[in-house]
């Protein structure tokens, strides 16, 4: 029995990033802070084996002095897959992405003097419902 996946990881990057200060904020630094998650699934229309996921993420995206700070960030992951076609691994190819935004988040915080926040755990299932609409697009 084989457990190792055909799933291959061609690239992942930052595809956009902001980090915005508060300086109407007061409070405590060390806060709950409102997170959001968005996720895009591009195929490739001329190869299904071949896909890209943008992972987003929001954190404390309301434009209000409650939070200290905001940011705003979209990975992308490239993917590539040479057995089933790509679609079929789409929850394993965010999956393998999610570190990589958590760990974007975590030092961007914690060079920017404030507390590394430390963002937990998602289910990929329920975050593949929540973006049902619309969220599967084809790309060359």
């Amino acid at each position: 029995m084989n457990v190792i996946s055909d799933l291959r990881i061609i690239s992942i990057r930052a595809e956009k990033c902001n980090f915005e200060w508060n300086v109407n904020y007061s409070g405590n630094i060390e806060h709950n802070h409102d997170l959001s998650f968005s996720v895009n699934i591009l195929i490739n229309t001329e190869d299904d084996h071949k896909g890209i996921i943008r992972l987003g993420c929001n954190v404390n995206e309301e434009d209000d002095s409650e939070y200290p700070f905001a940011i705003s960030l979209v990975m992308m992951g490239e993917f590539y897959t040479s057995d089933k076609p790509f679609e079929e691994y789409v929850v394993n190819a965010i999956s393998l992405l999610f570190p990589y935004l958590r760990t974007y988040v975590s030092t961007l915080t914690s060079m920017s003097g404030v507390e590394p926040l430390i963002i937990p755990a998602i289910n990929i299932y329920e975050l593949l419902e929540q973006n049902s609409t619309n969220n599967v697009e084809g790309t060359e």
